[in-house]
């Protein structure tokens, strides 16, 4: 958890939240902590507004700051703390927020590939961190995901603070289509491991000792 003081004052969460979001992107998962505090304590009902949706208006028209880049913020955060919880609930560790590597534009596009599909969102946030995925990766995948749901064919099913969702049909597979953006497969089934490190060797050279082209060739086959 990132540090939230009981003390401070609506006032003042909402002027670090307006510093954070002009100042730093990368402090975004601290402008979430603050965020949701006012969210759920219902600091925004205390201050008189009528609604959390009301008092996020009112903050991006009393500090100048972005509207939807306040919803950003919520939505990669809750987005994640719902990966964390499910994981969780399987009995697994999952980094923690403060923690986390992965840009905010990331994880709300991972959310979207997900449609919604729990399962599908979580092993996507889960991929992403334990490899490098870069925000071209990301665009491509996403792009692919939705031109493929769109040809099915697919109703919006789910619409909310988060964003609409199509039904995601079964033979769509976000996860392989980012793995593919990022891997894209050049490698045939016939030609096998020992082939690929003759061919490497060939071209590296005889002073690369076959130990280092075996463990290249290991840590890329586990990426795959």
């Amino acid at each position: 958890m990132l540090p939230v003081f009981k003390e401070d004052t609506l006032n003042s969460i909402e002027t670090r939240i307006a510093t954070i979001i002009r100042s730093d992107g990368k402090s975004w998962k601290l402008s979430y902590e603050l965020i949701k505090k006012v969210e759920k304590e219902r600091l925004w009902e205390r201050a008189g507004h009528r609604s959390f949706t009301e008092w996020v208006r009112y903050m991006a028209n009393q500090y100048s700051i972005s509207e939807i880049s306040i919803w950003k913020i919520r939505s990669a955060g809750d987005a994640y703390e719902q990966y964390r919880e499910s994981t969780r609930s399987k009995g697994a560790a999952a980094t923690p927020l403060s923690e986390c590597r992965l840009a905010i534009d990331t994880i709300i596009s991972l959310n979207r590939m997900g449609q919604g599909n729990r399962e599908i969102t979580d092993s996507l946030i889960s991929y992403a961190q334990k490899h490098r995925v870069s925000r071209k990766n990301i665009q491509d995948a996403w792009a692919k995901t939705r031109k493929a749901i769109e040809s099915a064919g697919s109703s919006a099913v789910k619409q909310n603070g988060y964003g609409s969702y199509r039904q995601m049909p079964a033979d769509i597979q976000p996860l392989e289509i980012l793995q593919e953006t990022i891997y894209p497969s050049y490698r045939s089934d016939s030609i096998s491991d020992q082939e690929i490190l003759h061919i490497v060797h060939k071209y590296l050279g005889a002073n690369v000792h076959r130990s280092i082209l075996e463990n290249a060739l290991r840590e890329y086959t586990n990426l795959m």
